[in-house]
């Protein structure tokens, strides 16, 4: 199940003891459209648990939080791997594959 976040306080509510993934989707680029498809993929193939997603064009202050807090600078797309609230894994653009992914949580 995938969940679209819009704002800061939603992630707030969600972060510090998230285990799970984060997708920052441009929804005008298509190598995000891609690496999204792959990102999809992988959630309904792989995951109990919900993952979350940001299209950066409507959420750009959540999307700027994100870099601000992870340390990590913005790309889009963007997945970050989250285990009790910190990034534990991350890639960007072509790198997103479903296999990449499923490799994280073994």
């Amino acid at each position: 199940m995938m969940k679209e976040l819009h704002t800061i306080q939603e992630w707030e509510n969600v972060k510090d003891s998230y285990s799970g993934f984060l997708f920052k989707h441009s929804s005008t680029c298509p190598i995000s459209a891609r690496a999204f498809q792959e990102f999809r993929f992988f959630v309904k193939n792989n995951l109990d648990a919900p993952a979350y997603f940001i299209t950066v064009q409507t959420s750009r202050p959540l999307s700027n939080y994100i870099e601000e807090v992870t340390g990590i600078r913005h790309e889009s797309p963007q997945v970050f791997y989250f285990k009790d609230g910190k990034v534990v894994e991350s890639t960007s653009h072509t790198s997103i594959k479903e296999n990449l992914l499923v490799s994280w949580v073994r």
